[in-house]
């Protein structure tokens, strides 16, 4: 495991402990506030943060000061990321193997949640998979870059509606 990613389970680990994932949280929430809690996130989240379009993140830290009213957000959150864990390390390869239906596999090559090793791998084991890597781009790439997003994704589902 390198750096980041030791980074990544260290602001992820207190989310693994129910009860401490919510009050985590929202410490984080309250002290950050909408603004910097959208930025933070986004900074861990996105390789160049400064790419997304202005419009959205007034969005999203509208979305995150609306969430501050619900007194349930963190921990809801926080139990999500916990299975969401789970399910990662538990469950997701039995399923993985039941998929019979044309998948796209579209990554960051700068992903520091979800290693592009992990979707490398996934694609040698489901070579029947398509794997688009994005070059320079973090977790979001359908946020970050939105456009190279649709350039990987509306070939392959032409080519895949039509193929059907």
């Amino acid at each position: 495991m390198n750096p980041a990613q030791w980074t990544v389970m260290a602001r992820l680990a207190p989310m693994l402990v129910p009860v401490v994932g919510a009050q985590f949280l929202a410490a984080r929430g309250r002290l950050l506030g909408p603004e910097r809690l959208v930025d933070d996130t986004m900074g861990w989240t996105m390789c160049d943060p400064t790419r997304i379009d202005p419009d959205l993140r007034r969005r999203l830290v509208e979305l995150s000061r609306t969430r501050r009213g619900f007194p349930e957000a963190a921990a809801a959150y926080a139990e999500s990321a916990r299975g969401l864990f789970w399910y990662l390390t538990r469950n997701m390869r039995a399923d993985e193997e039941r998929v019979t239906s044309p998948t796209l596999i579209v990554h960051g090559d700068r992903d520091r949640l979800v290693p592009a090793a992990a979707a490398r791998a996934l694609a040698a084991r489901r070579p029947e998979f398509v794997l688009e890597m994005i070059d320079d781009c973090g977790h979001a790439p359908q946020l970050e870059v939105p456009d190279q997003f649709l350039a990987a994704v509306v070939p392959w589902l032409t080519a895949t509606v039509a193929a059907r």
